[in-house]
């Protein structure tokens, strides 16, 4: 598991059935300092979307998160394990 991945893990939250992750490893994943990060978010140039895993992915939930080019992907499980992620 790489660093990133170690600090999403524990920093993924599923309040009441959503789920939350600290904005720090988004925004090293995004190439952006954390302000950057949540001013673009307020503006709506940063959004993110989840969706959870059915069959075979049942108990799993991808999160992607968008600034401009730049993407920043997660698979977790519900217990917040980071099963893959991937930036381009």
């Amino acid at each position: 598991m790489t660093d990133t991945a170690n600090e999403i893990a524990t920093s993924i939250r599923r309040p009441e059935g959503a789920v939350e992750v600290d904005a720090t490893p988004v925004a090293r994943g995004l190439k952006l300092p954390v302000e950057q990060l949540m001013v673009e978010m307020r503006r709506g140039i940063v959004y993110s979307t989840s969706e959870r895993g059915i069959g075979e992915d049942e108990g799993r939930f991808r999160l992607t998160f968008r600034y401009r080019d730049r993407v920043f992907r997660l698979i977790v499980t519900t217990t917040g394990e980071v099963v893959s992620e991937d930036s381009s």
